[in-house]
């Protein structure tokens, strides 16, 4: 009986988790862009945008506890490198480790200016300049404590709320459907989305090897979609 009840169970549906899209990104925006702007917001929107451009995890952007990170695991402010102090048009984010790469050979994702409100630079440029030269993770509270994975989710929904977006499909992972889906939208080869997302232990190999430039038109061709 217990194992019939354990079998149903577990093929019963999971809920379906939506795809956070540039229609979507956009709706946030105008929000966020609303006044006044905290700097809290800015922090999580900037966050939104490289989870989006970048195919990321949301667990890649955050830190396990708001007091706590491994500096060795976890994304922090120097494993972000910008191609211009003047005028940046691409920002080298490295990802040191992820559920993809057991042997942390780790991996650096390239993300370009699309010169449309839908920008990962210039989301975030605002971020980093309040945020300042302070060591640690990348995403921070003005109070000090870090991004976790729990408070990006509830902060992306609550700004989903604001937007007039039922937030209940959504979740830290509808980024990366989300990025995938646009990018299949807009007509890029399933072999660069899959390279992209990390989808395949190989993946990193063909990463590597994609001029930069290339890879800096993607941010403008997901930005321009629907």
């Amino acid at each position: 009986m217990l194992k019939g009840i354990r079998k149903a169970t577990s093929i019963l549906p999971q809920k379906a988790r939506l795809p956070i899209t540039p229609a979507i990104l956009r709706r946030v925006w105008d929000v966020v862009k609303a006044p006044p702007t905290s700097p809290d917001t800015l922090m999580i929107w900037a966050a939104m945008n490289v989870c989006f451009f970048g195919f990321l995890r949301s667990g890649e952007v955050c830190s396990p506890s708001p007091t706590s990170h491994d500096p060795t695991w976890h994304l922090c402010l120097n494993d972000i490198a910008l191609d211009s102090h003047d005028n940046p048009t691409k920002a080298f984010i490295t990802i040191k480790a992820s559920k993809t790469d057991p042997f942390r050979q780790g991996v650096t994702i390239t993300l370009g200016k699309t010169n449309q409100p839908l920008c990962p630079i210039t989301a975030l440029l605002p971020y980093l300049a309040l945020r300042g030269a302070l060591t640690g993770p990348l995403f921070q509270f003005t109070d000090g404590s870090f991004l976790t994975r729990e408070t990006f989710v509830k902060e992306v929904k609550s700004l989903l709320q604001a937007a007039n977006i039922d937030p209940t499909p959504y979740s830290g992972h509808s980024f990366r459907i989300g990025a995938a889906t646009t990018a299949a939208q807009a007509g890029m080869d399933a072999a660069l989305i899959q390279t992209l997302g990390r989808w395949k232990s190989s993946a990193y190999q063909v990463y590597i090897r994609i001029p930069r430039e290339s890879l800096a038109t993607v941010s403008q061709a997901m930005a321009a979609a629907k």
